[in-house]
């Protein structure tokens, strides 16, 4: 993984960690950020997808977006990917990112939904 693309998933990864209080501000962001990183998990998708994404999500969200109430802790957090060689920052990030991924789990069919409805408007 590529050092930009290292930093990309762990804006992803933080948002959705710290969501902030419920607003449609916050609800938006965290869904976009879900979107992101279940595109790179489900989909493979790249760095290149994750910023179309977020922009097409931010100008146009996906219908539907609701508040997902967050998941009560994580197994790792940013603590865990801090002062590392880039090396093994990078792989701490992966890591980090997918721990967090699987902690949303109750509501990867709602981010499927939204994914595959940003996907469909590339067409």
């Amino acid at each position: 993984m590529a050092p930009w693309e290292a930093h990309g998933l762990s804006v992803d990864t933080y948002a959705v960690q710290h969501p902030g209080v419920r607003t449609h501000r916050a609800t938006q962001s965290v869904a976009l950020h879900l979107v992101a990183l279940g595109s790179r998990f489900e989909r493979g998708g790249d760095e290149q997808q994750r910023l179309w994404l977020l922009r097409e999500g931010a100008s146009r969200p996906p219908s539907g977006l609701v508040w997902l109430t967050p998941p009560e802790a994580y197994d790792l957090t940013v603590v865990d990917v801090l002062e590392r060689d880039p090396d093994e920052h990078r792989e701490a990030v992966e890591r980090w990112a997918q721990h967090t991924w699987r902690a949303w789990h109750e509501h990867h069919a709602q981010v499927r939904r939204w994914l595959d409805e940003l996907l469909g408007r590339r067409r």
